[in-house]
């Protein structure tokens, strides 16, 4: 079986104002028979709310575009 997808979980810590993220691995996603998918769940954290990221398997996560700059002209007005 061919592992697709790793299963993750986004951690927060830290205190307020200065809280940090990290990735946690919880399980695995792979190729199943007739063209399906298999889910392996290693592990359940604490406070979990049930939400989980698929990361492809073999990519790193890239890091978010930097914030645009508001100029105050809103370019979706279509006129």
């Amino acid at each position: 079986m061919a592992l697709r997808y790793k299963l993750m979980y986004e951690k927060k810590y830290g205190q307020k104002g200065q809280e940090k993220v990290t990735m946690i691995q919880i399980g695995a996603i792979m190729d199943g028979k007739d063209g399906g998918f298999i889910m392996k769940l290693e592990m359940m954290p604490t406070g979990w709310t049930g939400w989980a990221i698929l990361e492809a398997a073999g990519q790193q996560r890239q890091a978010p575009p930097p914030p645009q700059k508001n100029d105050g002209f809103d370019d979706d007005i279509p006129f």
